[in-house]
């Protein structure tokens, strides 16, 4: 004889995605467990299946959990025939009722399950902790200095993401910061100059002493510039330790002091 059971349950804060989808397994075998039954689980989390190993189990509290229940019911002369996975969304009936009771479930009140958070929901809370106080930092020194807005106005209030950009090594983190933040030469900060002091160094172009000339524009280097690169992208190759050694070998004030 077929019998059904409907559960929900609501569990604590910070409860990742995989670790409610092994709690829902786990309560079923618990269920099967109790009351003698022989069972098909089906669930529409695929990373919740291949999470139930004994690999898994040194490390996650409920996968042991899962797999302890398991070999209970196999001791006892049950068995569950199979672990299959269905696909979501698409009017499984049982997989449908499924999501409604996991709704009902995140609606309750009391806490059903306490489950310490999983490490990636951590790092997103330190993530969010840290930019919260980043935020509240800026705004407490925009109002009173003239650098804090200019930053702001440039970048939105966003850091760099180096890691984004492919920028590893310092150097290029601190290059790629110089292009982002627009920074700009002595002769572009000072009252009265004369016309050789903002020269690119290579090429003598009048008002070329800039990081991004150098980069993009200079013909002097044209042969050592690939086509069709972003700035950041031409940074990177400049940058790199062959390609720069060859750039200064041929265009020593490339990388003098005066035009970095």
């Amino acid at each position: 004889m077929e019998r059904r059971y409907t559960l929900s349950l609501q569990s604590s804060d910070g409860c990742s995605i995989l670790q409610s989808e092994l709690l829902g397994i786990t309560a079923a075998l618990s269920i099967i467990n109790r009351n003698k039954d022989n069972a098909i689980i089906a669930t529409d989390s695929l990373i919740a299946l291949q999470s139930l190993t004994p690999r898994k189990a040194e490390s996650n509290i409920i996968v042991r959990r899962a797999i302890d229940l398991l070999s209970q019911i196999r001791r006892a002369g049950r068995m569950v025939a199979a672990f299959i996975w269905v696909p979501s969304h698409i009017e499984i009936k049982g997989n449908e009722r499924a999501d409604e009771l996991a709704k009902e479930g995140a609606r309750k009140e009391r806490v059903d399950n306490k489950l310490t958070p999983s490490l990636s929901m951590l790092k997103d809370s330190v993530g969010m902790e840290i930019m919260r106080r980043y935020s509240e930092r800026i705004e407490m020194l925009k109002e009173t200095h003239s650098s804090i807005r200019k930053y702001l106005e440039i970048t939105g209030g966003k850091p760099p993401d180096y890691k984004l950009c492919g920028l590893e090594s310092r150097r290029e983190q601190t290059t790629y910061s110089r292009l982002r933040m627009q920074s700009r030469y002595l002769w572009e900060v000072l009252p009265a100059v004369s016309p050789s002091e903002t020269c690119c160094r290579l090429c003598g172009e009048l008002r070329k002493l800039t990081l991004s000339h150098y980069l993009v524009e200079c013909e002097e280097i044209t042969h050592y510039r690939p086509q069709g690169l972003s700035e950041v992208d031409l940074l990177k190759h400049f940058l790199q330790p062959g390609v720069l050694k060859r750039v200064i070998n041929t265009h020593p004030k490339f990388a003098s002091p005066d035009s970095q």
